[in-house]
């Protein structure tokens, strides 16, 4: 199992998005999966460094499993105004008037 998370960590790193989406994430069952482990008996004898690991490890096996990455945003793109047309520019349906009476002048 453990190997099968960071795969699909490395995986997701090369993607274009790699935000955890922490505000979506499903606490009570990280939680269960947490509460599950033995930490005694898998802390026991090990130092500092070590037991550092073996937490760290727990818990992005579990942040894996309970909190889902982030979709990306999308920029729109913005329509293509003169400038002159754009200080005119008071709402949707005057512009529409606008390019539709001065049509001529569009011509590249």
């Amino acid at each position: 199992m453990e190997t099968e998370v960071w795969v699909q960590r490395d995986r997701l790193t090369k993607s274009r998005n790699t935000k955890r989406a922490y505000w979506r994430g499903n606490y009570l069952k990280m939680g269960i999966i947490l509460a599950g482990t033995d930490w005694e008996k898998d802390l026991e004898n090990k130092n500092v460094d070590e037991s550092w690991k073996s937490i760290k490890r727990q818990y992005l096996e579990a942040e894996a499993i309970c909190v889902p990455y982030a979709g990306t945003r999308k920029k729109k793109k913005i329509a293509f105004h003169f400038k002159r047309d754009h200080k005119t520019h008071k709402g949707k349906k005057s512009y529409v008037q606008l390019v539709q009476t001065n049509r001529h002048q569009y011509v590249l």
